[in-house]
C-alpha cells in the first residue's frame, strides 16, 4: 500500500484525483472529478450505504420490497462495483455502518452455539408486537424471511433474532428506518489537484497513473498493465467470515409484549 502525500486548498477545490481508503487500511481506491470532493464523497456515501442497506435486506426481497423501482443503467453499474462490494465484506466497515444503524443488527446471525445459548432465555426470545393498519400480512412477512441472505456455515439467526425480523417486516421498518444515507464507510483525501482549465481526459489519463502506480485493488478499470485484482472481487478478505467478531449492541430489554410465550416458528429459506 502506498502512502500519498498531498496538499491541496480544501474540499471545495474542484478538478481533483481522490484517493479512498477502507477503514480495515487493507484496500484503496483511486477517483477523478471534476467537482469538489465534498461533492464527489456524497455520492459515494449514498451508493456505498445503499448497498450495505441492500445487502442485509437481500436482492430478492428488494424487488418485493420496491416493485415500482426500476434501477437505472448507472446505479446497477454502482452494483457491482469493487469499491462497495468490498464494504459489505469487510468487518470493520460492517461494524461502523452498525454502530450508525443499530436496527440492522438482528439481521447479523449468530454462532451456532451462542444462538443456542440465547434460545434458551425465553424473554430474550420474545418479540414485541407491532400495532397499525399498515401492518404486512403474514404470507408476506414469511416471504420476506425466506428470501434473507443464508448465514455463513456454523452461524444462524436465534429465536430472539427471528422474531426481530419478523416485527421488522410487518411494521415495514425496512422503509421507516431507513439507514444514514450520509455516513462515510471510506477515508477520503485529495491526492492531486489539476488546474481549473484541465480536462476531464487529463484528469482520466492522471488517475489511470494513480491506479497503476498505487495498484489499487478497489478500482474495477482504470489499470494500464494487467492487474490481478481477483482478491478484491468475491471474497476481498479472503475466508473472513463477515460477521465474525462483530462487537455487538445490548440486546434490547423485554418490553412486556404480548406474545412472550408464543410458539417459535423458524422460517424455511428458499433455495
Amino acid at each position: 500500500m502506498y502512502l500519498f502525500i498531498h496538499s491541496f486548498k480544501s474540499c471545495q477545490t474542484s478538478n481533483i484525483i481522490y484517493a479512498l481508503t477502507c477503514p480495515c487500511g487493507q484496500f484503496d481506491y483511486t477517483g477523478e472529478s471534476g467537482y469538489s470532493l465534498d461533492e464527489r464523497i456524497q455520492v459515494h456515501r449514498y451508493h456505498g450505504n445503499r448497498i450495505m442497506y441492500e445487502c442485509f435486506m437481500g436482492a430478492r426481497n428488494f424487488k418485493l420490497i420496491y416493485p415500482n423501482v426500476v434501477k437505472s443503467a448507472d446505479t446497477l453499474s454502482k452494483d457491482g462495483m469493487r469499491l462497495y462490494r468490498h464494504s459489505t465484506e469487510c468487518p470493520t466497515a460492517i461494524q461502523i455502518f452498525l454502530d450508525e444503524n443499530p436496527q440492522y443488527w438482528r439481521f447479523v446471525p449468530l454462532l451456532n452455539d451462542d444462538a443456542d445459548q440465547m434460545d434458551r432465555n425465553p424473554y430474550i426470545a420474545s418479540r414485541d408486537v407491532p400495532h397499525g393498519d399498515d401492518l404486512r400480512s403474514d404470507k408476506d412477512v414469511r416471504e420476506l424471511l425466506a428470501n434473507l441472505p443464508p448465514p455463513p456455515a456454523n452461524y444462524r439467526f436465534s429465536q430472539r433474532q427471528y422474531h426481530q425480523q419478523y416485527s421488522f417486516f410487518q411494521a415495514r421498518r425496512e422503509l421507516k428506518a431507513m439507514p444514514n444515507m450520509h455516513l462515510d464507510l471510506y477515508n477520503a483525501k485529495v491526492i492531486a489537484v489539476l488546474p481549473d482549465n484541465g480536462s476531464m481526459v487529463l484528469r482520466r489519463i492522471i488517475e489511470a497513473l494513480f491506479i497503476t502506480h498505487a495498484e489499487t485493488k478497489l478500482n474495477s478499470a482504470g489499470c494500464l498493465v494487467k492487474c490481478d485484482h481477483d482478491v478484491a472481487t468475491g471474497g476481498s478478505h479472503g475466508n473472513t467470515v463477515w460477521c465474525k467478531d462483530l462487537v455487538r449492541r445490548p440486546v434490547p430489554a423485554f418490553t412486556g409484549s404480548s406474545d412472550m410465550n408464543n410458539v417459535v416458528v423458524k422460517w424455511e429459506r428458499k433455495d
